[in-house]
């Protein structure tokens, strides 16, 4: 029977958007001539969308050069971008322009996932049993990532100011888990798999990115130097993700086993953070990733939310914010 991801993204239809040879490792390293001897360094953190890259480093199909850094979360990983460690990032779209504005430029390459309903709202109950969303809730969130657009379309869809609420700029993970155990927060933005782990400690979903504008974006990005300078790399970075992606889809209940293994998740847990994106294939990408798309619809009302919180002191220009050359 033929599988299915969220939104009709089935096993039948993304192979058909992705080559049908399986290029090895070395294939894919020898695909295109090398302009620098350094790999490329993708940095990435736990996020459903972004499981094909881990199982390309477990099942060695990434080229000598490529090389993947794992962060616990997006603050350490965006930390290493701003120090100049990383050359490209699995990133959120919000993410794309905050870099943007201070000075590294990143253009996209691939979309990654569309959130409907991973990214989430969590909140106590209140004695009667009613959630804690309110004047007055103790909101965690993690600032300078989807946290913060997540976090603005939320007050909005709930017509909460933001003095309304007490804001506590929290990394996803640990440190929202440790916090919701002290009762040192009411509610918090979170996103799989960590949002299964709060959902044991008792809370409840208030409201997933399926309820929100169709603004979360993740996607692929590389120093938009890279793409004049190393267009080769770029390419087998992008070839190394579909290949993965392939791999992803046709060993899909593996692919399910080593996530809830590896994030500490049972599989009904990772089957349903999956059910929670939807995956672009190379066909999908294609339509995304031109002008007039429903991307570039996203991109300008996100560059425009972002500026009307302040959170960008100008409006991005959007020029060479996305590329589709290495489709």
């Amino acid at each position: 029977m033929d599988k299915t991801f969220k939104n009709g993204l089935s096993r039948r239809k993304l192979l058909k958007s992705i080559p049908l040879v399986m290029m090895s490792p070395m294939a894919l390293a020898l695909s295109g001539c090398s302009e620098s001897a350094k790999p490329l360094q993708l940095g990435v953190q736990p996020w459903i969308g972004f499981e094909p890259f881990y199982i390309a480093k477990e099942q060695h199909l990434l080229p000598d050069t490529l090389k993947i850094v794992e962060f616990a979360n997006q603050t350490k990983k965006t930390a290493a971008m701003m120090a100049g460690d990383l050359d490209a990032m699995a990133l959120s779209l919000d993410e794309v322009f905050l870099f943007r504005a201070q000075g590294i430029a990143l253009t996209v390459i691939a979309v990654l996932d569309v959130s409907a309903g991973a990214d989430v709202v969590i909140a106590k109950r209140d004695k009667n049993g009613r959630s804690s969303m309110k004047p007055g809730v103790r909101l965690a969130y993690e600032p300078n990532s989807v946290g913060q657009l997540m976090l603005m379309m939320t007050l909005n869809k709930l017509g909460l100011q933001k003095d309304e609420v007490t804001l506590v700029p929290l990394a996803v993970g640990e440190p929202q888990q440790q916090a919701w155990l002290n009762n040192q927060i009411d509610a918090a933005i979170t996103y799989e798999p960590y949002a299964s782990k709060l959902l044991r400690m008792g809370c409840q979903v208030h409201l997933t990115s399926r309820d929100l504008p169709r603004y979360i974006y993740d996607v692929l990005a590389v120093r938009s130097e890279l793409i004049v300078q190393s267009p080769a790399q770029v390419q087998q970075l992008t070839d190394t993700y579909y290949h993965a992606l392939e791999h992803f889809v046709v060993y899909q209940d593996d692919s399910l086993y080593r996530i809830a293994t590896r994030q500490k998740l049972s599989y009904a847990e990772a089957q349903k953070a999956l059910q929670g994106i939807v995956i672009p294939g190379k066909q999908q990408n294609a339509r995304l990733l031109k002008p007039h798309s429903e991307f570039e619809a996203a991109l300008k009302a996100v560059n425009r939310l972002l500026f009307e919180e302040g959170i960008l002191a100008t409006p991005d220009t959007l020029k060479n914010i996305w590329s589709n050359q290495f489709l």
